[in-house]
């Protein structure tokens, strides 16, 4: 049988640590969490098809997690710093939908595709509330980018509900 001896191994991210001596740590593990907007967004404009959402808060140290630094907070997207399978969870939350559908839909390097993921609302009425969500994995390659676009149908302006929306992303494997 052989033997492996090591004094040190490092993780393939920048900034990562890992340590064997007993115990295993990895607390740069590539992810990210943003929240939704701290206030009510009332009557956002979407009448120009998909919209990237880039409301994402990011100034509270509770909320805002962004280990290697890989989401950027200016255009609200993430880009993968390796490749791999990556879990990703995101809710909004949306009022005033006067008819029609609010939807969502995940870009990857900057197209929709039928395969990636989306999620479609259709309230009832005007006045209902409802939350949109949507997790999975995704198997990205370094590089790869991503994030949330946004569009109402036939409406044009919808409201987004304070504290109650969230996106986070982090990799598995």
């Amino acid at each position: 049988m052989s033997k492996l001896f090591v004094d040190s191994i490092e993780p393939k991210t920048t900034g990562g640590n890992l340590t064997i001596n007993n115990t295993v740590l990895f607390p740069n593990k590539p992810a990210f969490r943003v929240l939704g907007p701290s206030s009510t967004q009332n009557g956002q404009n979407l009448t120009s098809g998909y919209l990237n959402i880039t409301w994402w808060e990011h100034t509270t140290s509770q909320a805002f997690i962004n280990n290697a630094s890989n989401f950027n907070t200016s255009v609200g997207n993430y880009t993968a710093p390796v490749t791999g399978i990556y879990h990703y969870d995101i809710s909004v939350s949306v009022n005033n939908v006067a008819s029609g559908y609010y939807s969502i839909w995940m870009q990857i390097n900057g197209a929709h595709t039928n395969t990636q993921p989306y999620s479609i609302t259709d309230p009832t009425n005007g006045s209902a509330k409802d939350t949109i969500t949507n997790s999975g994995l995704l198997s990205l390659t370094a590089g790869d980018t991503v994030k949330w676009t946004h569009k109402a149908d036939p409406d044009t302006s919808v409201d987004f509900e304070a504290n109650r929306s969230a996106w986070s992303m982090y990799l598995v494997g």
